[in-house]
């Protein structure tokens, strides 16, 4: 998927990388017999390409929800491990620190909040950027935000039911050809997601349909800022709420997918036989 090397600036649009690996994608798709794609936008992306749309499956990936489930902030021991205050509105973030995350956003938006001691970023990574994200939390004497790195995938139930709200950030122009899998796991544990994305993205479109959580403009820190408050806003009031399992359930579990996976190989079956 050469589009990719392109949004991480690893090749140029007409470079001999680019051209190599259309080359390879366009054998792809010409000698399969379905092509499952995990998003709205992908599957744009490759009828652009001459793909006729009968041949794309949408499938997105799904979670495990039996594993992944609501925990209440009463049993959840995240707060008492970090030090967490449970009557602080609670903003998590937790995956990647890489070129296409834009996380910077992210400590920009707390440090505009630093006054604010009734809101508090629970923030859980790895990659590229990590290691710098940490030291600017110590150097900058950020004490609304806790940093560490990621914890187990047993424990992302946990790390999802301790915010009142959840993250999930993009570089400007990267969203457009990506659909966070984490999207699923917030959604799971019914936790309101804000998205500093792009906001023609399939996640801006999910979130808006769904009613699960709001979108604004990617790198925005003030806008985040403000979006943190106002829902910092509703819950003190009681009107925070998301049902974005029920949604999950509905359209990314394991056994919804893997059903789709199952038609559309019997479909193939069928129709070479």
């Amino acid at each position: 998927f050469p589009d990719s090397l392109v949004t991480a600036k690893m090749a140029k649009k007409g470079g001999l990388l680019w051209k190599i690996g259309r080359k390879i994608e366009d054998f792809t798709y010409r000698h399969a017999d379905k092509i499952i794609v995990i998003s709205e936008s992908m599957k744009h992306n490759i009828m652009q390409k001459g793909v006729p749309e009968e041949k794309i499956v949408l499938i997105p990936n799904w979670i495990d929800t039996d594993a992944v489930q609501p925990v209440s902030k009463k049993e959840n021991s995240l707060f008492d491990q970090y030090s967490l205050s449970r009557e602080k509105f609670t903003v998590v973030y937790a995956g990647n620190f890489g070129a296409l995350q834009g996380t910077g956003v992210i400590l920009e938006a707390a440090r505009l909040l630093k006054d604010r001691e009734d809101i508090q970023f629970v923030l859980f990574g790895g990659g590229a950027e990590f290691s710098s994200a940490k030291k600017a939390v110590s150097e900058s004497q950020m004490p609304n935000v806790t940093i560490d790195g990621l914890l187990p995938q047993e424990r992302v139930p946990e790390v999802y039911s301790l915010g009142h709200v959840a993250l999930i950030t993009c570089k400007k122009g990267t969203g457009s050809s990506a659909m966070p899998s984490k999207t699923w796991s917030i959604m799971a544990c019914n936790t309101p997601i804000i998205a500093a994305f792009d906001t023609d993205s399939d996640l801006a479109r999910i979130l808006a349909d769904s009613g699960t959580g709001i979108t604004v403009e990617p790198e925005d820190a003030q806008a985040l800022a403000d979006a943190i408050v106002q829902k910092a806003e509703e819950w003190k009031e009681g009107r925070l709420v998301s049902d974005g399992r029920e949604y999950v359930c509905a359209h990314a579990s394991r056994a919804s997918c893997t059903d789709r996976y199952v038609q559309t190989l019997q479909d193939i079956c069928a129709k070479n036989n």
